[in-house]
């Protein structure tokens, strides 16, 4: 539950989503900040919330983050140049809120979105994207996709989570930020991966939350049906230890993923569509063997 003032009007936002992950952030709105008459567009939300500021910023699947000025649905724009757009909008904005617009000396930034059905215009409430995150020392997985795949893994209380092919620990800080009382095991064939995993597990002060240890995604050190939820983003075209790219042994890491999950356990990937195809032959092939 968010920090709400019992007295505090709702404040119009809108932000930036990564390309597919609207969805989350309407969820995540809705669900943390109490949001209302929520407006979800390609690559846009718009909200109202009552929330803090605090918790606002605080959001995790999306990019940037606005103060709604202005949405509107049926501009007309001159089709010349970028500066007399701006004239068109500073005039707008002027009637609108009473403020002078001075483009050469401006004491606030306004960020306009145009596309050919709206334009949104809105200050920029944080200096970086929100997907920059202070508790993070070296970046891999791009942190709100990391976040996405930990709320699609649906981790429960008491939970035993495992990335086998954890590269620099994104998913697990991610998921581990969100989520008290779970075991997070993070496993890698790749020493200096390794090395960089835990000192980000160590920034984020998440020692007591999350272990790191070296073994290979082709024999996992885990018992059968031992754990909650896996969450991996399998990385196609890269090389890992054994010098085999995961293409080639797709087959024996879902095998070992799926080994390891208890029954009614969760298995989250991120696929390119290289490997998706893959493994929807793979599901093909395992149907009609079964059928025969």
């Amino acid at each position: 539950m968010s920090d709400m003032s019992p007295d505090c009007l709702p404040v119009r936002y809108f932000c930036t989503a990564g390309n597919g992950m609207e969805t989350f952030v309407v969820d995540e709105v809705k669900r943390k900040v109490e949001a209302q008459d929520v407006i979800k567009l390609q690559g846009k939300v718009i909200f109202s919330s009552p929330a803090n500021i605090k918790s606002i910023i605080n959001l995790k699947s999306a990019e940037r983050l606005f103060l709604l000025l202005n949405y509107d649905t049926a501009l007309k724009l001159p089709s010349t140049s970028t500066k007399d757009v701006s004239k068109v909008l500073g005039a707008r904005l002027s009637t609108l809120l009473s403020w002078k617009v001075d483009l050469k000396n401006p004491h606030i930034e306004v960020n306009v979105n145009l596309t050919d059905d709206y334009c949104l215009q809105g200050i920029p409430l944080t200096k970086f994207p929100l997907a920059n995150r202070n508790y993070i020392q070296t970046t891999g997985l791009r942190s709100t996709i990391a976040w996405a795949m930990a709320s699609v893994a649906q981790i429960q209380a008491g939970s035993f989570v495992v990335d086998p092919m954890c590269g620099v620990g994104t998913i697990l800080i991610e998921a581990a930020k969100e989520h008290s009382d779970v075991y997070f095991l993070g496993i890698d064939i790749d020493d200096e991966q390794l090395i960089k995993a835990n000192r980000n597990v160590a920034y984020a002060h998440l020692e007591d939350k999350i272990q790191v240890i070296k073994a290979s995604s082709l024999v996992l050190p885990l018992h059968s049906e031992s754990v909650d939820a896996v969450v991996c983003d399998l990385p196609f075209g890269r090389k890992f230890g054994t010098k085999v790219d995961a293409a080639i042994n797709l087959p024996l890491i879902l095998s070992e993923m799926t080994r390891v999950l208890r029954v009614g356990g969760i298995l989250v990937l991120l696929l390119s569509p290289q490997l998706s195809c893959q493994i929807k032959r793979l599901l093909t092939q395992e149907k009609s063997n079964s059928v025969v």
